[in-house]
């Protein structure tokens, strides 16, 4: 149970940090830029992943075997990211399906593969 909610904090961090990337002075990312070039590619290749797992990620399926969520289709979305996700589909009037969540989802990573891309390619050059 403990692997598998210290596995859930650094996923649920994960998926904000490049947004949290944006406000960081550019002196400090040019100084280790290298990691965070790493982590970058590391970001491109988890939808990637997906494709080869049957549309499931490897974090969420590790906490599964923990017990840390459960066995259902977006699972870590629907426990971590329903505070967010949630609320924007209320606002849009549409209803809280996997089909819509998929769709924030695939949202969520096209905004975070793009500040990341500012961050890499603009911001620390």
């Amino acid at each position: 149970m403990i692997i598998g909610l210290t596995l859930d904090i650094a996923h649920f961090v994960l998926m904000f940090v490049p947004f949290v990337l944006l406000f960081i002075k550019t002196n400090y990312l040019q100084k280790y830029s290298l990691p965070f070039k790493i982590l970058f590619l590391f970001f491109i290749l988890v939808p990637a992943h997906w494709m080869v797992l049957n549309d499931e990620c490897l974090l969420t399926m590790i906490s599964k075997k923990h017990g840390t969520v459960d066995d259902t289709s977006n699972a870590f979305t629907k426990k971590y990211l329903s505070f967010i996700y949630y609320p924007i589909l209320r606002f849009f009037n549409l209803p809280i399906t996997d089909k819509y969540i998929e769709k924030l989802i695939g949202i969520h990573w096209i905004l975070l593969l793009s500040c990341f891309w500012y961050v890499i390619c603009i911001k620390l050059n």
